[in-house]
């Protein structure tokens, strides 16, 4: 990788980045549905499929710009790594009927019109023992995977963004939901399980329902 591949790539995903968190505020979410009082059902459609747009650049870095491949796993790691993205992709699905699939997509509000998105305090199974296990899902997947010299420094950049995302949107969480979330993030780590840190099924649904 040359320098100036190296800088572009971090621009993008920087840039990616602002953008994604910048579109994902409240603030920009009140602006962009008092602004078009009309439009405001296509909010969060919209959102991800231009977040899903602005990744092209970085993947064409990644697949179709030669670099070496500093990571190659073979043999029983191949296996392992594998075995263990495929749980991840399987979990990414199990939980889409927790976080209401359709809402998080955006489709039930671009297909009924409405700008009301699910704002229930929910701690499905999975969230009893990660607060992101998008997140959880997402490294692992990330980092079982070969990579070149752009897919490793894109990775690194994913996680520092993973960690850093995740506390901002857990301020906006706390904001939300209150000491019930402060509660939370004392119970349950952020993004790695630990043994020692999780909820029961009575436990988390007794912090659902405090007030």
């Amino acid at each position: 990788m040359s320098i100036l591949d190296f800088f572009i790539l971090c621009g993008l995903w920087i840039g990616y980045f602002v953008i994604h968190s910048f579109l994902a505020a409240e603030i920009s979410k009140s602006w962009f549905k008092s602004t078009f009082r009309n439009a405001g059902h296509i909010y969060r459609i919209s959102y991800n499929i231009i977040a899903s747009i602005l990744l092209i650049p970085m993947l064409y870095y990644i697949y179709f710009v030669h670099s070496k491949d500093i990571i190659e796993w073979s043999g029983v790691y191949l296996f392992i790594g594998n075995a263990a993205a495929l749980i991840a992709f399987s979990g990414f699905i199990y939980s889409l009927k927790f976080y209401r699939g359709m809402d998080f997509f955006g489709i039930n509000q671009f297909r009924h019109k409405t700008t009301t998105e699910t704002g229930l305090f929910v701690i499905s199974p999975l969230h009893r023992f990660v607060r992101h296990p998008w997140y959880l899902f997402a490294l692992i997947i990330i980092w079982t995977r070969d990579m070149n010299v752009h897919f490793l420094l894109s990775a690194c950049l994913m996680t520092a963004y993973f960690f850093i995302g995740s506390h901002f949107e857990e301020r906006k969480l706390i904001s939300h939901f209150g000491n019930r979330y402060r509660e939370y993030i004392t119970k349950v780590p952020r993004i790695f399980p630990s043994y020692r840190r999780y909820l029961t099924a009575a436990q988390a649904t007794n912090l659902i329902g405090k007030d």
